[in-house]
């Protein structure tokens, strides 16, 4: 993977995804829809999912010395859970989530997160 976000591809993506130990309906979705890493950045509609790439891509423990923590951190004070999924359970809240956190995280901050993740592993 290099620094272009549309350097993973979509098999590349669903190996990142099945690697991570995403959800079958995650990988399922990715798969259906044929998304490489900026399709599902861009159209992915669950805030839950979200907040779990970003957990997978830094590393929960390392979440807090990244940049873009704070931002997401003080949007969703009251939307984490412990284990860093939204609260919310309805189209509607996820989807409201989903546009929050890319507000808040652009996909060139979670490429560089996955870069590293990779690299550490």
């Amino acid at each position: 993977m290099n620094n272009n976000a549309d350097a993973m591809n979509h098999e590349e993506f669903l190996k990142w995804l099945d690697d991570y130990g995403a959800c079958h309906e995650a990988i399922a979705w990715v798969a259906k829809a044929g998304h490489d890493l900026g399709a599902a950045w861009q159209q992915c509609t669950r805030g839950d999912w979200l907040l779990w790439w970003l957990e997978q891509a830094k590393g929960w423990s390392g979440l807090t010395s990244v940049t873009w923590w704070p931002r997401i951190n003080e949007q969703y004070r009251d939307a984490f859970c412990r284990d860093g999924h939204v609260r919310s359970t309805t189209p509607i809240e996820h989807q409201a989530a989903a546009d929050a956190i890319r507000k808040a995280v652009s996909l060139p901050e979670v490429l560089e997160a996955m870069q590293e993740e990779t690299a550490r592993a």
